[in-house]
């Protein structure tokens, strides 16, 4: 995916300044569409620190932390990171729509299979006698 950025370019002149402004810096439903993303990656260990401020309630985010001065923004409950990548139309399909690719703050939602943990442990049961058979 490559995307490339060109600069809007507005006019303190113009009349309509303020409006085309906030045009470019909202976010708004009208503006907001869904984004196709997969799951790339899940950290198997809860995260110690947040590492984007804007998520802790301390900046009206919705992760509960402890400041803790010497060991930065602590979450109240295990958090995990999780990577998506983007599918590449929609994603363009939304950045299209304001102008500027940028981090986009939101909700996930979650498609997945329901998988019951007796099917899961035989799997993993038979991937390893299968890899120690030389299947």
């Amino acid at each position: 995916m490559n995307l490339v950025a060109s600069p809007a370019r507005l006019s303190t002149a113009s009349a309509d300044f303020d409006a085309q402004l906030q045009a470019k810096l909202v976010w708004s439903a009208q503006t907001d569409t869904a984004i196709e993303a997969r799951v790339a990656e899940i950290a198997g260990q809860a995260s110690q620190t947040i590492d984007v401020p804007l998520l802790s309630a301390t900046y009206d985010g919705p992760i509960a932390i402890r400041d803790d001065v010497s060991n930065g923004l602590k979450p109240l409950q295990a958090q995990y990171h999780v990577r998506l990548t983007p599918d590449a139309a929609s994603l363009a399909s939304a950045t299209a729509k304001v102008g500027v690719p940028r981090q986009i703050v939101g909700s996930v939602h979650l498609e997945a299979e329901p998988q019951s943990w007796l099917s899961t442990v035989a799997a993993q049961i038979l991937r390893v006698l299968a890899r120690e058979a030389d299947l």
